[in-house]
């Protein structure tokens, strides 16, 4: 009898166990778009230089050669790396926390025909090992496109992702960072387009355990928006 009472406990022990580590350990993450927020106002402008159609051949031959070679040379002028989310809580500085594609050496506020900034907004989910929702994270992708110098080019400013809303179940912890790997031009030298890479990473910890993730995506001075890849 007594033998039956301890392997019946030491049963329950391990079941206990288990249980605890299929809870902490994450089994599946989810991340998906839910909305997409996206206008353009160049063509109501009272004015043709914001005319996307516009000669780049002929804008191009106006500018001077140190201006040629300054068009060309997109750098990022921002921040390349920042803490997104600390200890379950949002970072937010819109005016700190922001990456820009610009031609090197022009001062930005002389570009003109910014767009309208595009906002994408993806969900991630995460599910232990119980099928339990133990953190989700809605994040916005926001970028201003468009930008140009004296007709010539398209720039990106103001490139960012804002957590949304955060909800983490207690003994749980959430905490990520923005990082921006590439700042290209993925045009001509006489026609230039800025692109930019941005990658966010981000972990989901217990006493126990972590996991990581980290999702990349790619915009351009045109607006075209494109997902590179789910880790």
């Amino acid at each position: 009898m007594k033998t039956n009472i301890i392997a019946t406990m030491a049963l329950l022990l391990s079941l206990s166990a288990n249980a605890n580590q299929d809870s902490e350990l994450i089994s599946k993450v989810l991340v998906k778009e839910i909305k997409t927020t996206n206008q353009t106002f160049s063509e109501n402008l009272p004015y043709s230089s914001c005319d996307a159609n516009l000669d780049a051949k002929t804008a191009y031959s106006s500018l001077s050669s140190s201006e040629k070679n300054s068009i060309g040379t997109i750098i990022n002028v921002a921040k390349k790396t920042w803490q997104f989310i600390i200890d379950n809580k949002p970072v937010l500085n819109l005016t700190q926390n922001t990456a820009s594609a610009l031609p090197k050496g022009i001062p930005w506020a002389t570009l003109e025909c910014w767009q309208v900034p595009v906002t994408k907004t993806y969900e991630v989910t995460y599910i232990n090992g119980l099928q339990m929702e133990v953190a989700s994270l809605q994040l916005q992708v926001r970028y201003t496109y468009g930008g140009s110098y004296k007709q010539n080019g398209r720039y990106l400013k103001h490139v960012t992702i804002i957590p949304a809303k955060i909800n983490v179940l207690w003994g749980y912890r959430m905490d990520a960072a923005i990082t921006i790997p590439s700042t290209v031009n993925v045009g001509p030298l006489n026609a230039p387009i800025a692109g930019m890479e941005i990658q966010i990473d981000w972990a989901i910890s217990t006493i126990m355990k972590i996991s990581t993730r980290n999702l990349s995506f790619f915009v351009n001075g045109v607006g075209d928006f494109h997902e590179l890849k789910s880790n």
